[in-house]
């Protein structure tokens, strides 16, 4: 058997054979918050949706009406907000009530 060393993204846990491509791919993670990306706000949510009788889906929703792409996760967006302020209700509730 052969040892391999693998690199694994800090941000989602993808794996790679070659330090510089795990970096690459680290710096525009859609999971990394210095790309301001839907999949790491505190703004981002899934909402059940009924297809058909009898069948849901859970969509992507952003709780500012940003819309959220289907084929992609919209990146630097200004609305961005860090995971951490999900249980502080002090910045995200006067943001969602305007």
């Amino acid at each position: 058997m052969k040892e391999t060393i693998a690199y694994e993204c800090e941000f989602c846990g993808k794996i790679y054979k070659n330090l510089a491509s795990c970096k690459s791919h680290e710096y525009k993670c859609y999971f990394n918050p210095r790309t301001r990306s839907c999949a790491s706000c505190a703004l981002n949510r899934y909402e059940e949706q009924s297809v058909s009788e009898g069948v849901t889906r859970m969509t992507r929703i952003c709780l500012m009406s940003v819309p959220v792409e289907v084929e992609g996760l919209k990146t630097k967006c200004r609305l961005y907000q860090e995971k951490m302020h999900v249980a502080n209700s002090e910045i995200l509730e006067p943001m969602i009530d305007q």
